[in-house]
């Protein structure tokens, strides 16, 4: 894992320069994640292990969190797909293969709740208020988003993407849900007090959805596509507003 100071060019072109480089993982790197303050760095893969690291104390590891199960059975390989830190960076919520989300506390390392889910977990996070901590996870006709209370542990809601959802994103204000699909390959807005989607948009390239982003103003949505553009949408026109270039497909 490598960490990459941004900084800008007289030709409008960003430049990078890495920082730092953190080695203590055993195969390869399948999430990380920043908290709010930029204090901690979280990242895990294809090993047992799920490392915090002090994000401006470059060395090694502040913590380990142990661990999430094999994903298949009889093997010792262990697969985190995703992380996050709740706001308030008390907690740190992990999504594997083996089907679990496990919240962490932060401060001790225990694992202080773990939520069973049907299919293998793909993206997981904290709403902007910390109180709810989505999901999503799919298997055949198992596929869906799954929000819980953060305090109770309670499922609040569980959402039905098609064809599975791979991606998701909180709107800024908490009030809406977007999820990327996997074998529809479309974008789903969904209305969280009602549970209903509010908007259904379809790329002109379909490809799954890895990756969502609202902009800070809720307004734009940004979805990342295995091989195709990167559209950036508007939500009140349903619209894309921009497309970014084409990535090559690995």
């Amino acid at each position: 894992m490598r960490m990459y100071a941004i900084h800008p060019r007289t030709n409008g072109k960003p430049l990078f320069h890495e920082q730092a480089v953190f080695d203590e993982h055993v195969g390869g790197l399948r999430a990380v994640a920043y908290s709010a303050t930029g204090t901690y760095i979280a990242s895990a893969g294809h090993d047992e292990a799920i490392l915090l690291w002090d994000a401006h104390k470059i060395g090694s590891s502040v913590k380990r969190f142990c661990c999430h199960s094999p994903f298949l059975k009889n093997k010792s390989w262990i697969m985190v797909n995703t992380l996050d830190f709740s706001p308030d960076e008390k907690l740190l919520a992990s999504g594997s293969a083996d089907r679990t989300v496990k919240v962490w506390e932060i401060q001790t390392g225990k694992n202080i709740r773990t939520f069973e889910v049907p299919g293998e977990v793909y993206a997981v996070a904290f709403s902007p208020n910390g109180r709810t901590i989505a999901a999503s996870s799919f298997l055949d006709d198992e596929s869906s988003l799954f929000l819980w209370d953060r305090e109770s542990g309670k499922e609040e809601r569980k959402l039905y993407h098609p064809g599975g959802s791979w991606s998701m994103h909180f709107s800024p204000d908490g009030r809406f849900l977007a999820s990327g699909g996997y074998t529809d390959e479309k974008l789903m807005i969904w209305d969280l007090q009602s549970g209903e989607p509010i908007q259904t948009l379809s790329p002109p390239e379909p490809q799954p959805i890895r990756s969502l982003s609202f902009s800070p103003d809720g307004q734009l949505l940004v979805s990342g596509h295995i091989g195709g553009p990167l559209p950036l949408w508007n939500l009140k026109t349903g619209e894309i507003a921009r497309e970014f270039g084409k990535c090559s497909q690995q």
